[in-house]
């Protein structure tokens, strides 16, 4: 069963690539970042605390932070932080995510939309590619970089807390140049 929604999810995210070009993107200056959302999908056993600590960080910077998780199974949960979530039983046979919270949750206006899973997801795409983010920032993959408008590069060897820093020291260093 598993198999065919993500046959169709995937059929239904090439679609969705080709109408999210219409979508107006760009880098915006963080410092002036209000609106952050972070969608992620990680495993029972990941370093949940980078997360955690990402969350508070942005947090403590005075950004409005709205999460949005996908579970594939029941999930205990070690975040400290508020946040919504779907799971495969949001997803009808024909690859359509029908949650309420990822409807909201992609209609957000996010100055930035960091995107932290350990292994590329169809049903995270789906997301990606119909936000209305500015921004989407994720790990680097040449088969999804119409999901990203900013990717870092990071080897299957580095702990996701070096990702997420990454990610967020380069976020960082983007202004607008003056303007």
């Amino acid at each position: 069963m598993q198999f065919i929604k993500d046959f169709f999810l995937n059929f239904r995210n090439k679609s969705l690539a080709k109408r999210a070009k219409a979508i107006a993107r760009r880098t915006a200056d963080f410092r002036q970042a209000k609106r952050i959302g972070i969608l992620f999908n990680l495993p029972q056993n990941a370093a949940h605390q980078a997360l955690n600590s990402f969350v508070a960080e942005l947090a403590a910077e005075g950004k409005q932070i709205q999460t949005l998780c996908y579970f594939e199974a029941q999930h205990q949960n070690p975040y400290q932080f508020k946040f919504d979530f779907f799971t495969q039983k949001d997803i009808a046979l024909t690859g359509e995510v029908k949650a309420k919270e990822v409807e909201q949750f992609i209609a957000q206006p996010f100055d930035f939309l960091f995107c932290i899973q350990q292994q590329p997801r169809p049903e995270l795409d789906y997301v990606l590619l119909q936000s209305k983010a500015l921004c989407r920032v994720g790990v680097f993959d040449e088969n999804r970089t119409n999901c990203f408008e900013l990717m870092v590069k990071a080897s299957a060897q580095d702990s996701l807390q070096n990702i997420i820093n990454t990610m967020l020291s380069y976020t960082k260093a983007l202004t607008n140049n003056g303007k």
